[in-house]
């Protein structure tokens, strides 16, 4: 498990959410595929779980 404070944020795509590291040697810390989710409604969850601990970039 990380911490959010690893985290400068996140960015969306198609396929993907992906957290973008804090550090700037390191750009991608973690992608998860959306794939992998069962359904739209997860997706809205995940995106309202990040949004109230990182933002946007």
């Amino acid at each position: 498990m990380q911490r959010w404070s690893l985290f400068r944020g996140y960015r969306e795509t198609r396929d993907h959410l992906v957290l973008l590291s804090r550090d700037p040697n390191i750009l991608v810390l973690e992608v998860l595929p959306k794939r992998g989710l069962s359904s739209p409604q997860d997706a809205e969850r995940l995106r309202a779980l990040f949004d109230r601990h990182l933002s946007r970039v």
